[in-house]
């Protein structure tokens, strides 16, 4: 065989056949694993943090060192990794333009043992002593499987209920929460999952606190058509891309997950109304006191 340039059809074992924007020699040395080769059988019936970059992370880092004491799993999305990377299961990025992550990586230390759930773009960007597990998005036909990667309508991570694959995916949070019903988790919980302004910055941590040239000296811009959401008698401000995203993730809580056997609480107090509202606080105070009763019994 010649030498195979532009865009190739690569097998992948059992999987489908899929296109390869890469070079071949350059897929070859990217140093991947499948998300195949994860043990799916230790996570089966456990409870799992997702935790997304939201404002409400804020009241989580208080939390941060009794985190491991109630949940089993933990998955931490984009820029959680920065306050707790020691203590995830998974770090999970996705996206199309991952060009601040890849900058805090060169700048700090990181776990090279912590699997990070990776798109293309970022297995060829991030550091090459990670490691890294090859996952994409893919909107099912509006068919996904909650437990299940490979399905007769595609195979990825759930990217939301867009009209085709690729065109306005849903956020990262709804690939999390995929991710988790595939490992087996029977019950969820979201915080950072705001999906709405609550003050001057979007994120827990403010990009300004991080320290970031683009390789390309260009601004990487999100969605700015701002919207204004009426709930529960409030209305909040948000922007195109994250209404979309909260309203997918809706939906496949309602049609995929409550239907499925897996519950889905949310700390975050925004716009995730399919799932169970918690308060944080109240909720580490119940665990801690359950937690001293059985030690009691």
């Amino acid at each position: 065989m010649g030498q195979i340039t532009g865009y190739h059809i690569i097998q992948h074992q059992h999987r489908k056949m899929i296109f390869n924007k890469y070079p071949y020699e350059k897929y070859c040395n990217l140093h991947y694993k499948d998300i195949s080769i994860l043990n799916y059988n230790n996570f089966k019936s456990k409870k799992c943090l997702i935790i997304a970059t939201g404002p409400s992370t804020k009241k989580l880092l208080k939390y941060k060192d009794n985190l491991r004491t109630y949940f089993d799993v933990i998955i931490g999305v984009n820029f959680a990794q920065i306050d707790f990377e020691d203590i995830l299961d998974f770090h999970m990025v996705m996206e199309n333009s991952p060009s601040r992550i890849i900058n805090y990586f060169k700048q700090n230390q990181y776990r090279k043992d912590l699997p990070r759930i990776l798109n293309w773009m970022c297995i060829e960007k991030f550091p090459k002593d990670m490691y890294k597990v090859k996952a994409q998005r893919h909107n099912f036909n509006h068919k996904p499987n909650i437990r299940e990667y490979d399905t007769e309508h595609g195979y990825g991570l759930f990217e939301g209920y867009t009209k085709r694959c690729g065109i306005f995916p849903g956020c990262v949070t709804i690939q999390a929460i995929h991710f988790a019903g595939i490992l087996g988790c029977s019950k969820i919980y979201t915080i950072g999952a705001d999906f709405v302004f609550r003050d001057e910055d979007q994120y827990y941590k403010s990009y300004r606190d991080i320290k970031h040239k683009d390789e390309m000296n260009t601004v990487v811009v999100i969605p700015k058509k701002i919207v204004e959401v009426e709930l529960n008698n409030k209305t909040y401000t948000t922007n195109e891309c994250y209404e979309y995203s909260a309203n997918y993730i809706n939906r496949f809580i309602n049609e995929e997950c409550n239907l499925n056997g897996v519950e889905v609480y949310d700390f975050s107090n925004g716009l995730l109304i399919s799932a169970t509202q918690l308060n944080i606080d109240d909720f580490f105070k119940r665990e801690y006191y359950n937690e001293n009763i059985r030690k009691t019994c």
